[in-house]
């Protein structure tokens, strides 16, 4: 059996359960939305004859591990996100250092630039770590895919070449099922279930826009997807930064109205059973659609609009929030077309696997192979979130702290990651 590696956090078959999850930063990369990609890509990969075996985000640079890489591995896949941003180039660097000294293929699905929402294109500290990454990759692989074309505008400024060194294949996460999306109508009546998924960093006006509309709606949940946010439902401690008011904030966390996922499959679980979702965050939309729930999605920075963009997702400008155009989700729902994402999909889909040949991967799509993954997933009854800390005694709370700090004494790579 082929084994693959594959740079992330816990196997979406792993399910594991919030102790897991707080007790390794690596576990989720720091945000749940880490694990829509991952899955992707390993379902996608995962044929009847291949094991995917997740790093962890662990990067080591010893010779020992090296070798144990090229000789047990077929294929290093490393999906990123946002990677090219200030902050971080150590990551970058200890990326390209180990690339650099395998002798397997490599490949990198999905990365992007970080910048502004005005996507103005400068020199930016960590363009030495992009190139070195870059080159060390190129070297194992046939082209890098990104996910938009503003990463390939800054690309070319640093002189790599378009459909050479590198083409536009958006988010392996949309790619999750395959071609075609299947989503329900919208419905902003008043007794629809109302999901928000809110990124902090959105200006004051987009918050003020969601905290209205969901005033407008009786049944509303939201979800979160950073660690500190999860650890804070589950421990207590100090309210983390959100944009809905901390008294609020509060009252929904005691209502168990506040919620996390510690896997894919749970999380469109529950977003299927909701009417449709406003999120200020791409995976939070991409899990909307993969449940089948209609979605609005306002980007607020470069990364968000170039997925947008490429994906045809049903976008709203920031601007129409600002100028007054849209105040209620009815407003908003009245200016996307939705039909246009599923347009882009199947065109977007052939792409992507397009790409995939190029660089001689061989994925379920393949005439002969078949879904190891689905296999394995039917049946699977996934982990759910358990009782927020306001809701248990002392006692469960000091059960929870130690639990959490027993499996932090634990190297989650020596338990999981095979070669050790």
């Amino acid at each position: 059996m082929k084994k693959i590696l594959i740079h992330g956090g816990f196997h979406p078959l792993e399910d594991p359960d919030t102790s897991d999850m707080l007790s390794r930063k690596t576990a989720i990369g720091g945000n749940t939305g880490n694990m829509l990609f991952i899955n992707a890509m390993i379902r996608t990969l995962m044929t009847e004859d291949v094991e995917i075996v997740p790093d962890y985000y662990r990067v080591r640079l010893t010779s020992g591990q090296i070798k144990k890489i090229n000789d047990n591995y077929s294929l290093f896949c490393i999906p990123l996100a946002d990677a090219f941003r200030a902050g971080n180039e150590p990551q970058l660097e200890r990326l390209a250092a180990l690339v650099d000294r395998l002798t397997i293929p490599v490949i990198i699905t999905g990365v992007g630039l970080r910048a502004d929402y005005k996507q103005n294109l400068e020199d930016y500290p960590f363009d030495g770590a992009v190139k070195k990454l870059m080159n060390a990759v190129l070297r194992r692989s046939s082209m890098v895919g990104l996910r938009g074309a503003f990463t390939g505008e800054y690309l070319k400024k640093l002189g790599y070449i378009p459909e050479k060194d590198f083409t536009v294949i958006g988010c392996p996460s949309m790619y999750t099922y395959g071609p075609e999306l299947i989503i329900r109508d919208f419905n902003t009546k008043p007794d629809a279930k109302l999901t928000v998924n809110a990124n902090t960093l959105a200006p004051d006006y987009i918050s003020s826009y969601i905290t209205s509309v969901m005033k407008s709606y009786d049944d509303v949940t939201v979800i979160q997807q950073k660690q500190s946010e999860i650890s804070h439902i589950y421990l207590g401690g100090d309210v983390p930064e959100n944009v809905y008011g901390d008294d609020v904030y509060l009252k929904m966390v005691k209502e168990n109205r506040i919620k996390y996922f510690s896997s894919v499959n749970s999380w469109t679980e529950y977003l299927a059973t909701r009417d449709v979702t406003l999120n200020t965050r791409f995976h939070g939309t991409v899990a909307s659609v993969q449940a089948g729930t209609p979605s609005v999605v306002i980007p607020i920075d470069s990364r968000m609009k170039e997925l947008a963009e490429y994906h045809r997702l049903p976008a709203v400008r920031m601007e129409d929030i600002k100028s007054g155009k849209i105040k209620t989700l009815e407003d908003a729902v009245g200016m996307v077309d939705i039909t246009a994402m599923q347009d882009a999909q199947n065109k977007n889909f052939e792409h992507f696997l397009d790409f995939l040949r190029k660089n001689e991967v061989t994925t379920i799509y393949d005439d002969g192979q078949t879904s190891a993954y689905d296999k394995k997933a039917i049946g699977k009854k996934w982990t759910y979130q358990e009782e927020s800390y306001c809701n248990v005694d002392d006692k469960e709370l000091k059960k929870r702290q130690s639990l959490v700090n027993r499996k932090k004494k634990i190297s989650y790579y020596k338990q999981h990651f095979k070669l050790v």
